[in-house]
């Protein structure tokens, strides 16, 4: 999902959707209008139950983002949340999804003290055999 590519030059929008879309399938969320804040609207996040979305104090861009996402979502459609962030997006530079890594990174600390396992970082976690090793252990899994 993108937001703001309207904010960049042509080109550059143009290469990038063109670089995500051979590997992804890639939706832009169409907004009413734009503000240096938009992008955050794609920052939410998605658990088994429900999913939780910014909202940036504009009633109608708001107001079109949830139906948008009711719509790609509709397994979610009465379980997808709003929550009024504006001001804090605007002062930490990032929303719900970034609020995640920090959690995530204190629960493998916890994890890795518990289970006396040498506690990784961010940089370990890319490495794809140390996150496979710790998701299968985890075995966290979703039905939705």
């Amino acid at each position: 999902m993108l937001a703001n590519l309207q904010l960049y030059d042509d080109k550059i929008a143009q290469k990038m959707y063109s670089s995500l879309k051979q590997h992804f399938e890639v939706i832009e969320l169409k907004l009413s209008k734009y503000d240096e804040l938009s992008w955050a609207y794609i920052n939410s996040i998605q658990t088994c139950d429900f999913i939780i979305i910014p909202g940036l104090g504009d009633e109608v861009t708001d107001a079109e983002v949830l139906a948008q996402y009711k719509e790609l979502y509709p397994e979610y459609e009465d379980d997808i949340y709003q929550v009024q962030m504006r001001d804090f997006i605007a002062e930490n530079g990032g929303a719900l999804n970034c609020l995640t890594w920090t959690i995530y990174q204190d629960y493998l600390k916890i994890l890795a003290k518990g289970a006396r396992i040498p506690i990784v970082d961010y940089e370990d976690l890319k490495k794809g055999d140390i996150k496979k090793e710790i998701m299968d252990k985890l075995k966290l899994t979703c039905s939705k």
